[in-house]
């Protein structure tokens, strides 16, 4: 039986525009990449990624804040983060 790596079993990049993304949110016709959040100066501290799934924008906008707050006031790590509505 041989091993294989959580990288070999991606089937795409979401970052980038391929053929079998239809470039809008899961459930909405909202774009995810509006709501990406990407550290501005990662430095040496790990970079955490999270995806994730609301209901309600009101919940996705409190996660962008709180992801916000940890990349400026941590210098342990930092977070990467995408929401679908």
């Amino acid at each position: 039986v041989s091993k294989r790596s959580s990288l070999n079993m991606v089937l795409a990049d979401p970052t980038k525009d391929n053929s079998i993304s239809s470039g809008g949110g899961m459930f909405t016709a909202s774009n995810s990449e509006n709501r990406r959040v990407v550290p501005e100066d990662a430095g040496d501290r790990p970079t955490m990624k999270v995806v994730y799934v609301v209901l309600e924008s009101q919940y996705q906008s409190s996660m962008t804040g709180a992801v916000k707050r940890v990349n400026a006031g941590s210098e342990n790590m930092a977070i990467e983060c995408v929401g679908y509505l």
